[in-house]
């Protein structure tokens, strides 16, 4: 279990300042999801970060939305400056690459669930 979120530290690593998504295009909808995910970690909001992700990979990686809580407590990644590269969005599919300053670039599998968007993986990004 120490392994998980630990790759995903490392590569989601955009620090920008977020408002409302209303009236935002799904390509920004997108960043800001990452974004906030990242955020979230940096701030200590384990449950908020949880939130970020979608049932299925809550479920898959961590069993329960607890798991997920605790797991990110316990595991929580330490994450460096960096920059989104690029945001792709297909319809109710979107993957953005985030760049660390340390790591190679690393696709982010999201997708939009009753009109929000999830990050859904790939699930080693939070399985060890």
């Amino acid at each position: 279990m120490s392994h998980r979120v630990t790759a995903l530290g490392a590569v989601v690593v955009v620090i920008v300042g977020l408002s409302a998504c209303g009236g935002k295009s799904d390509d920004q909808k997108v960043r800001a999801v990452v974004n906030g995910f990242d955020k979230a970690l940096l701030d200590s909001k384990f449950a908020q970060a949880c939130d970020d992700l979608s049932a299925t990979l809550v479920t898959e990686a961590f069993r329960t939305r607890s798991g997920c809580i605790a797991s990110i407590a316990t595991n929580n990644p330490n994450t460096e400056a960096g920059t989104i590269k690029s945001a792709t969005v297909k319809g109710d599919s979107a993957t953005v690459v985030a760049q660390g300053t340390s790591a190679g670039p690393s696709a982010i599998e999201l997708r939009k669930q009753n009109g929000t968007w999830k990050i859904t993986g790939p699930l080693k990004l939070f399985k060890g």
